[in-house]
């Protein structure tokens, strides 16, 4: 447990590469009193298997927080979490459920890249962003449902996730970027929730083949 205060300070900070390559660390609460979890803080601990966020407060996800850490096998990051970092779970390859449930704008660029066990993800209505390589090589993945709110999926995004075989596309969508879903040769089911009007004026770049019927 990390102290919400020491010697009568309050604790708002985790400070960059604080824990990286523990060996001892099992599990993490995060109090309320943190505002930031710097880059690299816990990555690499390769023990790591639970991370405890506060229901209330304001945190972000510094970049490659948990990058690599093997163990971990779910998260839920509630309401207090703002922000999550480029690469800040990529590479958590026992990860199998994430769960967003606060109010992200973005899912920024390889957050959870890499997670081949990796297959129930629930995303925030608040979510406008899936940036490049999100999901990417996530081969677990087999079905995912995209907020109403997302108006654009990065760069391969979802490439390299082989077992995905079902999406659902929401009316707010305006771009597609270059092999967002390349290389999911199993994708089959392809549901927009616009009208065929709006799913002509989304702009898909190269490499979505898979989107194309």
């Amino acid at each position: 447990v990390i102290p919400s205060t020491v010697r009568g300070f309050a604790v708002t900070e985790i400070a960059e590469a604080a824990f990286r390559n523990s060996t001892r660390t099992e599990s993490v609460e995060i109090p309320e009193s943190v505002g930031v979890i710097g880059a690299q803080a816990f990555e690499y601990c390769a023990q790591l298997k639970s991370v405890t966020f506060p229901d209330d407060g304001n945190c972000a996800i510094g970049n490659q927080a948990f990058h690599g850490c093997s163990k971990l096998s779910s998260v839920v990051l509630p309401k207090s979490v703002k922000s999550i970092g480029t690469e800040a779970f990529c590479a958590c390859t026992e990860l199998e459920a994430v769960y967003i449930l606060g109010d992200i704008e973005v899912i920024n660029g390889r957050a959870f890249s890499s997670c081949p066990k990796l297959k129930t993800v629930i995303m925030p209505d608040s979510l406008k962003d899936i940036d490049w390589f999100a999901f990417y090589e996530c081969s677990s993945l087999e079905n995912v449902v995209i907020p109403e709110s997302v108006q654009s999926i990065g760069n391969s995004a979802f490439k390299g996730c082989t077992n995905l075989n079902s999406i659902v596309l929401p009316k707010e969508l305006q771009k597609i970027f270059l092999g967002a879903f390349d290389e999911c040769t199993n994708l089959k089911n392809v549901n927009y929730m616009g009208s065929e009007r709006d799913r002509l004026a989304i702009q898909i770049f190269a490499d979505n083949q898979c989107l194309e019927n």
